[in-house]
């Protein structure tokens, strides 16, 4: 005689449930590992280029001469023969392979010749500019940066450069006018507030100079 209870039916299910959760076994019971974030940014880093709605500061900063702004690849030179073959596209990711390794020389003339074929290129203006600043030709730096921002204002980062180029080149007004304007829109990175702080001392140092 058969006996089936609605208990026995619920015990054995129950049982059945369990060996399928053995035989699926401890992998695939185990949560998905969560990416690690990336690091914040700090003054020891070199932020990447990034998009924002920064409108255009205001022209007051200095353009330096034509002179110092030549183009810094010699002519006939194997270098300006291998750079002729390249592209806009090739000369700018050459001279980003250059800067990453410090070779900021070469760096300046990759970006060079890709801004020969098309000036407006904002990015090759940003980092020839950043190149420049490495090489403290700050100057020049001044004037790429600046030229990159008519093209496109939204780039914070280059008005952090160009702020630190100003102070490099002892422009303690203007360097400060460009950290304010970052502040002012929350961009967020400590090092406009540390760079604009500098911007102070500089100032503060040259009036409490004794004039001659």
């Amino acid at each position: 005689m058969k006996i089936e209870t609605p208990r026995f039916r619920l015990w054995l299910s129950t049982l059945l449930l369990g060996l399928a959760f053995l035989t699926l076994g401890e992998s695939h019971l185990r949560p998905q590992a969560v990416l690690a974030q990336s690091p914040s940014e700090t003054p020891n880093q070199s932020p990447d280029p990034a998009p924002t709605s920064l409108p255009p500061t205001p022209e007051t900063q200095p353009i330096p001469a034509a002179a110092d702004l030549k183009d810094a690849t010699p002519a006939g030179t194997k270098q300006s023969e291998e750079l002729n073959k390249l592209s806009v596209t090739e000369a700018v990711t050459l001279g980003d392979q250059h800067y990453a390794q410090g070779d900021y020389d070469s760096a300046v003339a990759a970006y060079s010749h890709a801004l020969q074929s098309f000036e407006l290129h904002a990015y090759a203006l940003y980092n020839r500019g950043n190149a420049y600043r490495q090489l403290e030709n700050y100057r020049a730096a001044i004037a790429d940066f600046t030229k990159s921002l008519k093209i496109d204002p939204d780039n914070n980062f280059a008005y952090l450069y160009r702020g630190m180029a100003l102070l490099g080149d002892q422009q303690a007004d203007a360097a400060i006018s460009d950290f304010n304007h970052l502040i002012e829109r929350n961009f967020k990175l400590p090092l406009a507030y540390h760079k604009r702080g500098e911007g102070y001392m500089i100032k503060a140092n040259y009036q409490a100079a004794p004039k001659t």
